[in-house]
């Protein structure tokens, strides 16, 4: 991803979540209830439009997996043509899974979603360190064996995040203390970019904890959520990259509802909805870059 994101001189990675309200009248078919037939005929539109207007414009798609789970079977599978066609236009996807559990349910998890052989293959995911270090490791041995990302939930974008991860550990917090324990483990996956295949999520709400983070995880990428629908200030995330070849980078700004449905495209038809997204699309890429 950062090879992509050093082409296209910019780090802006697109949610793909298919909310069901929001989905925009041109859009929406029958009844809109979640798993009907009409319903995911209408997402799929949707999603397909959007990958077709975007993919040689965004770094990755970032699928929060919940939104198509909430759709039911028809939702899984929904997903798994997305992801695919994402592929099939040469646009990386990272799954926003936040997968947790140990032992043998961990390698089922890991294998889902990085393994060769799985029925909906992707090439990050994000993950949940709270049970331990060792849950994790089913993910970094097959991504550093098929290439794949790992981006282990840290610091995050919500308001109450800081009620348990600032929690003082000694003289660390606890997001503090869970990057120490990671910083051996993105230094053993930095590949030729300079950068690690394992990363982390830090929310772009809080930019002064993703510069502490970014001292603490020199090499890590960041996934870096909350840009645009959560007021995340794009002027100071950007203090957590750091320089490279060409501009600023070390981390992915990812927005999804605020680029996603703009509200001038909402109630119209297919090419007033055309025209509003890519208007706020072009909008939101362009700030990125500037603050690069």
């Amino acid at each position: 991803m950062i090879e992509r994101a050093r082409k296209l001189d910019h780090c802006f990675c697109l949610g793909l979540d298919p909310h069901l309200a929001m989905i925009p009248a041109a859009f929406r078919r029958g009844d809109m209830k979640p798993g009907s037939t009409e319903t995911i005929e209408g997402i799929e539109e949707f999603l397909m439009a959007v990958i077709d207007r975007t993919a040689d414009k965004v770094v990755s798609y970032k699928p929060q997996s919940a939104m198509y789970e909430r759709l039911g079977s028809a939702g899984i599978a929904l997903l798994e043509r997305m992801v695919a066609y994402a592929h099939e236009r040469g646009t990386p996807v990272l799954l926003d899974a936040k997968r947790g559990d140990i032992a043998a349910t961990a390698d089922a998890y890991a294998e889902a979603y990085l393994a060769p052989d799985s029925p909906n293959p992707v090439d990050a995911l994000t993950v949940n360190p709270y049970m331990g270090i060792d849950t994790i490791e089913p993910y970094l041995e097959l991504g550093k064996k098929h290439g794949k990302g790992v981006f282990v939930v840290l610091r995050t974008s919500n308001p109450g995040a800081g009620a348990f991860q600032d929690l003082q550990v000694g003289n660390r917090t606890v997001y503090g203390t869970i990057a120490d324990a990671l910083r051996p483990l993105t230094e053993e996956a930095i590949g030729e970019t300079g950068w690690s295949s394992f990363g982390v999520v830090v929310g772009a709400t809080y930019p002064e904890e993703a510069m502490h983070i970014r001292s603490l995880l020199p090499r890590a990428l960041f996934l870096l959520p909350g840009y645009g629908y959560q007021q995340g200030d794009i002027a100071r995330i950007t203090g957590a990259l750091v320089p490279g070849p060409r501009k600023l980078e070390g981390g992915l700004i990812s927005s999804s509802r605020a680029t996603l449905f703009p509200q001038a495209g909402a109630d119209g038809s297919f090419d007033a909805w055309k025209a509003a997204f890519d208007d706020q699309l072009g909008r939101h890429i362009g700030a990125v870059a500037e603050n690069l």
